[in-house]
Formats: C-alpha cells, sequence, structure tokens
C-alpha cells in the first residue's frame, strides 16, 4: 500500500523563508503526481499554522508551480528533481 503524502505546516511567517520553499516544492511535485493518478484538479500543498487552512493549486496553475520549483531545483544544482520536474511538465501539457 502506499504511504500517504506528508502536507508541510507552515506559518504566515515562514511563506518566504528558504528553508520551508524545499518542503512546499516536494509537496507540490508530490502532490501533482498524486492528483494525476487520481484525476483530481487541484491539491493541497501545505496547511497555515493557526489558521485551519490550506494553501491549494487548482490544474490549471501547475505549470506555473512547475516552473517555479524548477527554478529553484536549479539554483540548488539537484538535477534529478529537474529532470523528474521536466516529465511531469510535459505530461501536464498534454492533458491541459
Amino acid at each position: 500500500m502506499k504511504k500517504k503524502r506528508s502536507i508541510p505546516t507552515i506559518s504566515f511567517t515562514d511563506i518566504n523563508l528558504k528553508q520551508k520553499k524545499n518542503k512546499v516544492y516536494k509537496s507540490l511535485i508530490r502532490g501533482i503526481i498524486e492528483a494525476l493518478e487520481t484525476n483530481l484538479d487541484e491539491i493541497k500543498v501545505c496547511e497555515i499554522r493557526g489558521v485551519d487552512a490550506h494553501l491549494t493549486i487548482h490544474k490549471d496553475d501547475w505549470l506555473e508551480g512547475l516552473n517555479k520549483a524548477l527554478e529553484f531545483y536549479i539554483e540548488r544544482e539537484k538535477y534529478e528533481k529537474c529532470a523528474k520536474i521536466n516529465i511531469l511538465i510535459e505530461k501536464i501539457k498534454t492533458i491541459i
């Protein structure tokens, strides 16, 4: 059985911190993969601490999010992640 995806929790003060971006982008990538497998139109990327809310992204915005994640991982020379993101980008372009 597949392990359930963990959604990171961030606070409003964490949103722009670089150390949280990796967790958020990982959640974005995993969420999109999961959504493609289960035919969902939106994903929860992270939970906002203290306000009982989630940051969700509709499939119309997945390409923009993946492009930002790609830039992030290129800067950090995480080329395996970049390859995975590029595959997702191409897959999404064929269905949207």
